[in-house]
C-alpha cells in the first residue's frame, strides 16, 4: 500500500471513529430526553435505534480501517 493511500484510509478510519462516537453520545440512555428535546427545537431525527447500530457499525469499520492502516506498514508489499 502506497504511503499516500495509507494515510487517506487512517483518516477516513479516524473521521469514521469520531463520527461513530457522536452517534452513541446522540443515543445515550442518560441524555435521551434532552437529545429528543434538542432534536425538535432544530428539526432534526430524533435518537433511534438506527442512529444506534449506525453508531456501533462506524465504529467498528474506524477502527478496522486504522488497524489495516497501521498493519500495512508494518509489512513491505
Amino acid at each position: 500500500m502506497q504511503k499516500q493511500s495509507r494515510w487517506l484510509i487512517g483518516v477516513g478510519g479516524a473521521v469514521l471513529i469520531i463520527f461513530g462516537l457522536g452517534c452513541l453520545n446522540y443515543t445515550k440512555a442518560s441524555a435521551w430526553e434532552h437529545h429528543r428535546q434538542w432534536a425538535i427545537e432544530h428539526n432534526a431525527p430524533p435518537p433511534s435505534q438506527v442512529i444506534f447500530v449506525g453508531g456501533i457499525t462506524s465504529v467498528v469499520l474506524g477502527a478496522g480501517l486504522i488497524g489495516l492502516t497501521l498493519r500495512a506498514r508494518q509489512i513491505k508489499y
